[in-house]
C-alpha cells in the first residue's frame, strides 16, 4: 500500500515558550526537520540561545510542532534529548537530564528537567543559560 511520506526542512517554527514570557529569547541558531509517515511524526531540532535576554521565568513548554497531535490520554508522545550543554547546573533550576511530553490534541511539549537526586520537576526558565544548545527528538501520533 501506499503510505503517505512527508519530509521538509522547514520545521524551523518550533520555539521555547516560558509560563512568564520576558519578551522574545535572542536565539542564535533552530535547526529543525520532520518525517512523516502516516500519523507518526518524528522531529529532529536543535536549539541555541545566543543569550539569556527575553527568556522568561516559570515552566518551559517547545511550541510550533508541524501537526497537532492526536487526542490521547496522557499525551501523544515524547521529547528524548541528543544532548544538552550550558544548562544551569546548580541551585533550584539546575538540570541534569530532561525529557518531555506531547500534550494531547496540541502543538506544545511539556519540558521536565530531572535533578541529581531523581526528581523530575516541570524545566525552569532559569535553567537555561548564555548559549545554551538543546537538541533531540520528538516523536508523536498526529490527528491526521
Amino acid at each position: 500500500s501506499n503510505i503517505p511520506l512527508y519530509s521538509t526542512a522547514a520545521a524551523n517554527t518550533i520555539a521555547f515558550a516560558f509560563a512568564t514570557p520576558a519578551g522574545t529569547p535572542a536565539v542564535q541558531t533552530t535547526n529543525a526537520s520532520y518525517v512523516k509517515i502516516g500519523t507518526l511524526v518524528t522531529v529532529f531540532f536543535s536549539i541555541t540561545f545566543a543569550a539569556t535576554g527575553g527568556i522568561g521565568t516559570g515552566n518551559v513548554t517547545l511550541i510550533n510542532l508541524p501537526f497537532t497531535s492526536k487526542t490521547q490520554t496522557g499525551g501523544a508522545g515524547t521529547f528524548s534529548p541528543a544532548f544538552f550543554t550550558n544548562m544551569n547546573t546548580s541551585g533550584a533550576d539546575k538540570v541534569t537530564t530532561m525529557t518531555g511530553l506531547v500534550r494531547s490534541n496540541s502543538t506544545i511539549i511539556d519540558m521536565y528537567g530531572i535533578q541529581s537526586a531523581g526528581t523530575e520537576t516541570a524545566l525552569q526558565g532559569g535553567a537555561i543559560l548564555n548559549n545554551t544548545t538543546i537538541a533531540g527528538t520528538i516523536t508523536y501520533f498526529s490527528a491526521t
